[in-house]
């Protein structure tokens, strides 16, 4: 949740696919890319402040999160 609201509040959008999957939980997909960008995942991709992409580390560099979850 630490994670979340300061993403959130430090203006990094996470980088979701255009179109989901056509099943009964494609509305999962989308939400699959946010909690990898909130967990960590290296291949997670966000737009941060200033419209650069960066990765999930990066991200959490931006929300003043150094918990030592990228060691």
């Amino acid at each position: 949740m630490e994670a979340k609201n300061c993403n959130g509040s430090n203006n990094v959008t996470p980088c979701l696919p255009l179109r989901g999957t056509i099943t009964a939980s494609g509305d999962l997909v989308p939400l699959s890319y946010i909690a990898g960008l909130l967990t960590g995942r290296p291949n997670s991709k966000a737009v941060g402040p200033s419209g650069q992409v960066v990765n999930a580390e990066e991200t959490f560099k931006f929300a003043g999160i150094e918990s030592g979850f990228f060691e």
